[in-house]
């Protein structure tokens, strides 16, 4: 089984909204994943508990989404398998 430390989600996917799948976002003991938002449609403008950081893709460069995630990341547990 395969374990998400975080979620990297865009709000436009298809005909659908990201934000939809907030709800689905949990691990195997139903705790929420934490989701990093990185998308063109007002991501500045969401407000959630689930969601880590809000990331508007004309205005954030790369490098700076990469030291978000990263800076939102858990440690590793000790003993811990990578996924």
């Amino acid at each position: 089984m395969n374990h998400f430390n975080m979620a990297l989600l865009d709000l436009a996917l298809g005909s659908d909204s990201g934000l939809e799948l907030l709800a689905d976002l949990r691990d195997t003991d139903d705790i929420v994943i934490p989701v990093v938002i990185y998308s063109a449609h007002g991501a500045n403008q969401i407000c959630d508990a689930q969601i880590q950081a809000a990331l508007s893709k004309s205005e954030t460069p790369i490098d700076i989404l990469l030291k978000t995630v990263l800076s939102h990341l858990s440690p590793p547990t000790l003993g811990a398998k990578a996924a």
